[in-house]
């Protein structure tokens, strides 16, 4: 069995000895494994995951508060008089050019504003269908969901527009 960081993880620790130290923590848990004992054995300067946390209250107070703005800001849902059955949340994340970043950068966005440009809708369909992936992994030894594995597998098999494409369609807002 291969022990490895998903995709996109950023942490310092050697994914081996995260593990041994996450699982010597499990051992000593009763086979059980919470944030709050991780944090625990994190505190400890000589623990291996030591260096992957924020120990600077200032910053980690500042990191936590913005968690908490991205939370308020997906927690804001519109309830459509013609589908009040359907929720839908207010603000999407989708990416927007910052030529002083040097690069594209994640922002919040109306849902109405996003799909209604053809070139931010393709990027929030991409962020789905990159969620829904996350998703089959997360869940995929669980048997009794392979029927909607089937579907996202589908989903993931037709072809991807290009933005070229999406661009061609309709002009970005400003």
């Amino acid at each position: 069995m291969e022990i490895r960081y998903a995709p996109g993880s950023r942490f310092k620790c050697d994914v081996n000895v995260a593990d041994q130290t996450l699982e010597g923590i499990r051992k000593k848990c009763n086979g059980e494994l919470t944030a709050e004992d991780v944090v625990s054995e994190a505190k400890k300067k000589r623990s291996p995951l030591h260096k992957d946390f924020e120990w600077d209250d200032t910053k980690a107070a500042h990191k936590h508060r913005l968690q908490t703005a991205r939370v308020l800001i997906g927690s804001i849902i519109v309830v459509r008089e013609e589908m009040p059955t359907l929720p839908v949340r207010k603000y999407g994340i989708t990416r927007v050019a910052r030529p002083e970043a040097g690069r594209r950068v994640r922002v919040y966005q109306t849902t109405d504003d996003i799909l209604s440009d053809p070139v931010q809708r393709e990027d929030f369909l991409q962020l789905a269908l990159s969620e829904l992936s996350a998703f089959q992994r997360k869940y995929q030894a669980l048997r009794e969901l392979a029927n909607v594995f089937a579907e996202i597998d589908a989903l993931q098999q037709k072809p991807k527009r290009t933005r070229k494409k999406a661009s061609k369609k309709g002009q970005r807002k400003s």
